[in-house]
Parts: C-alpha cells; sequence; structure tokens
C-alpha cells in the first residue's frame, strides 16, 4: 500500500479519550435509509439486531470488484500428478482421438502441446467464471479512516449516515473474518487450473479467493477491510442483492452520527446504544478548519 494514504495522524481525541483505537476498533460507514418507526430501514435495524448486510457485486459502486484474468503460467506450474487429474476429468481425455497424443506425450515428457490445449479452455471460460463468481460473492466493506472528508460525504451522504465502530476481536468471535483490502494498478490473476486441482480433491478453494480482496489503486485511500461471503447455489437467486448475517453476539463500542442524520432514527439509535452501553459520538463539518470534527453527542 502506499504511504501516501497511510493512516500517519492520530485517532481523534474524543475516541483515543474513549479508548477507541486503530489496532481494536475497526469503522463501518452506513448510508440513512430511515423511514419511520415502523420501517427503520436497514442501517438502524442492523445496530439494533446485531446483524451485518453483506452486498452482492452487483449493488457495490466499483464496477470491477471481484475480477480477474488468467495468469499466464496456468497449465504449465501443473505437477504430472495433477496434469493427469484434470486430463482425466475433460472432454479432451474423454475423446478416444486424442488418447494417443495424451499418452505419447506423458510417456515423451512433453507437455508444451497439452498445455497450450489447457490455456486454450481455459481463456474461453474465463469471462463466465467471472461471471459465476460475481454472482456468489457478497461482502461488507470496513475502514481504518475514520475521519475523511471523501468517506463522510460520499458513503454518507454529506453527514446523514452513521459510523459504526466495530471490536474487531468481538467481530472475529462472531465469525466475521477481516481480510485487508490489496490495492494494485492491474487485475488480479489466478490459476483457473489449481482452482479445479482442489475442487476435485475437495480441498479448501480459500487461498485460490484472493482476488475479491483486490481493488485498483485509485480506491487506496479508503484503507478498506472486507468481510466476504459466498453464496451457496440456493441463495444466488434469493439473495441476488445480497444477504444479512447474524452476529449472534454484540460487536459494536460506538457509533459516529452525522450531524444531518435523520433526528427521529437519531433519537433511537440513542435510546437503544444507552441501553447497551454503546457509546455515542457525533461528526460534523468543521469548516473553519476544513476537516470532519468527531466529539461526543449532547446530552
Amino acid at each position: 500500500m502506499s504511504k501516501e494514504y497511510e493512516i500517519t495522524g492520530e485517532m481523534p481525541q474524543v475516541l483515543k479519550s474513549s479508548n477507541i483505537d486503530y489496532t481494536d476498533n475497526i469503522f463501518r460507514f452506513r448510508y440513512d435509509d430511515y423511514h419511520s418507526n415502523q420501517e427503520i430501514g436497514n442501517s438502524l435495524n442492523e445496530v439494533i439486531h446485531s446483524q451485518i448486510w453483506h452486498s452482492t457485486v452487483q449493488k457495490l459502486n466499483d464496477p470491477f470488484e471481484v475480477y480477474f484474468v488468467q495468469d499466464e503460467d496456468d497449465a504449465s506450474s501443473l505437477s504430472r500428478n495433477d496434469l493427469a487429474l484434470i486430463l482425466s476429468n475433460t472432454n479432451m481425455f474423454k475423446d478416444k482421438k486424442n488418447h494417443d497424443y495424451i499418452f505419447k506425450s506423458f510417456f515423451n515428457h512433453e507437455f508444451d502441446e497439452i498445455y497450450g490445449d489447457i490455456d486454450a479452455a481455459i481463456k474461453s471460460t474465463m469471462p463466465s467464471l467471472r461471471e459465476k463468481f460475481r454472482k456468489h460473492v457478497a461482502m461488507a466493506c470496513f475502514t481504518k479512516n475514520v475521519d475523511s472528508r471523501l468517506m463522510w460525504g460520499y458513503y454518507c451522504s454529506g453527514f446523514t449516515g452513521l459510523c459504526l465502530i466495530y471490536n474487531r476481536m468481538k467481530l472475529e468471535e462472531a465469525g466475521i473474518n477481516l481480510q485487508e483490502v490489496i490495492y494494485t494498478n492491474a487485475p488480479p490473476k489466478i490459476k483457473l487450473s489449481e482452482w479445479i486441482i482442489k475442487q476435485k480433491r475437495k480441498q479448501s478453494l480459500d487461498g485460490l479467493l484472493n482476488f475479491a480482496k483486490v481493488k485498483h489503486k485509485d480506491w487506496e485511500r479508503e484503507l478498506e477491510y472486507r468481510s466476504l461471503v459466498f453464496l451457496d447455489h440456493e441463495n444466488v437467486e434469493s439473495c441476488n442483492t445480497g444477504m444479512l448475517i447474524e452476529l449472534q453476539s454484540k460487536c459494536l463500542d460506538g457509533v459516529i452520527i452525522g450531524s444531518n442524520y435523520n433526528e427521529e432514527a437519531k433519537k433511537l439509535l440513542r435510546d437503544y446504544c444507552d441501553k447497551n452501553d454503546i457509546k455515542t459520538f457525533e461528526a460534523h463539518a468543521d469548516l473553519d478548519y476544513y476537516q470532519v470534527r468527531i466529539t461526543h453527542c449532547d446530552i
């Protein structure tokens, strides 16, 4: 990550004095969709019911999310055993006219032609594979950047939303695995052949899904962490916009309320936080100092 966007300043004093810090806490910006007491909207609902919304890719603002290209060394990196496993499960091997060509290649240890055929087959499946993964991935986004003008302006629509202060250890205990986003100028590469091998052997695919935490460097000032959920086939259609993850425990240490947040929603939120020992703060635009200022909520 470029040092230009690393956090160099201290935690805002009001948060620091309330034992909020960058090591133990992570932040999540949420827009305001409050309607009424009877229909309080997603953001406030998440707080009250200890849930975290994970959006599917098509609902995110970056059109390049969960994007990847083929690694140029895909097939050639396969061991002889892995190559045999792939061939035994493809139409290429099942086609009898290819038997002699395949056996001869293994006997003579000459695999360049087979590698070329496998790479060509993988290349032809890339568009459909990307589309498949994009449909099956949902994510929740967090950040270490609590007082960013961009975040409060964009994700909270001019201080009309919330910044939720989560306890990282409690999130982990609740099953939320936060992964730091990697920022690059080039799309991530994957070895589909390795993915096929692990799938055939029923091994974990987690290490091969790192492309889902890669974003272009244009976004690096967000200092993002994300929780990834991979939807199974039954959930893809029913959860086409996303899904709520139940935390089973309270993971919030505090809530920063935008100065333009709905007053009726603010009262409900303050009442809930007071009853559950969740600290509340307010964020507003300090025009004299050209910065976001965070203070304790007015009593």
